[in-house]
């Protein structure tokens, strides 16, 4: 199934929005979202979640697992400057995402929780380390040793 570029830009979103709300690592939300078929359920809805923001986003998609949650504004600027860091991460996930979902010739979905599952996917989430700023190319072919199950040097988490 197609997935349009709003509705990745959401899945990541809410993937590293899950991930910081529940302290769990990307591949508990990744399969977390798998059971409650999340992504489907963005992909039939992100015309209408796009325009909401991300909070009001977070808080349907736990109604729709059943779940409850709050939201939270900005109340520093820390809380800003990490929500600057999120939508720069966001848009690289999506570039490495959609590049190596064309080059398997994957859907986004199975690409996404093939990928939700890999260390390289925690520090692309994490803003303590500095893998958002590195070329899409590059991490795209850290996310490909990945797969094939070679190892990273920890070395390219804090270039």
């Amino acid at each position: 199934m197609y997935s349009s570029n709003i509705a990745i830009m959401i899945k990541i979103e809410q993937m590293g929005l899950f991930r910081r709300r529940l302290g769990k690592s990307a591949a508990a939300i990744g399969n977390l979202f798998k059971q409650n078929d999340v992504f489907g359920y963005i992909d039939g809805c992100y015309e209408f979640l796009h325009i909401q923001g991300a909070q009001a986003t977070y808080k349907d998609i736990t109604s729709y697992m059943a779940a409850e949650t709050k939201a939270d504004g900005y109340e520093s600027m820390d809380d800003f400057l990490v929500n600057k860091y999120r939508l720069a991460s966001e848009y690289v996930i999506k570039m490495v995402v959609v590049r190596i979902a064309e080059n398997h010739d994957w859907s986004i979905n199975d690409t996404l929780e093939k990928i939700a599952v890999l260390e390289i996917f925690d520090g692309l989430q994490d803003p303590d380390t500095s893998l958002w700023t590195t070329n899409p190319v590059d991490l795209a072919e850290m996310v490909e040793t990945e797969l094939r199950g070679e190892t990273i040097d920890p070395a390219c988490y804090f270039p």
